[in-house]
């Protein structure tokens, strides 16, 4: 995990708070010539309202094991954002459902206390 300096990321991206909300499903793997291989990688980004609407970009090292003089080392750029915060809005059919239920248990209240009076 690489934390590009400010100059060398996408325009509009910080980077990310936190190198632990990244994992991968392995260390490392074994690639012989002219093959393919494939991970996982996991960005676990902790709930928190004060990290929705945020765009990061952090660079995946990928480089060969090896004793030669020369090593190339290849970096995968990672864009994460997150979506902005939901607000809290009203629900209307939930407040006329407790409106309603609240009227129900009077009337049905009212009407019981009314019978109980006359047949006592």
């Amino acid at each position: 995990i690489f934390q590009p300096p400010e100059e060398d990321r996408r325009e509009g991206r910080a980077g990310i708070p936190d190198d632990s909300w990244i994992s991968f499903s392995s260390q490392e793997i074994a690639l012989a010539a002219k093959s393919e291989a494939s991970m996982n990688v996991t960005v676990a980004i902790p709930p928190g309202q004060e990290w929705a609407g945020r765009d990061w970009e952090i660079w995946l090292g990928v480089a060969a094991e090896s004793s030669e003089m020369l090593v190339v080392k290849f970096y995968v750029r990672l864009l994460v954002s997150t979506r902005a915060a939901a607000e809290a809005k009203p629900n209307p059919g939930l407040v006329v459902g407790i409106a309603a239920a609240a009227v129900f248990l009077g009337y049905g209240a009212y009407y019981y206390l009314r019978r109980k009076t006359k047949s006592g």
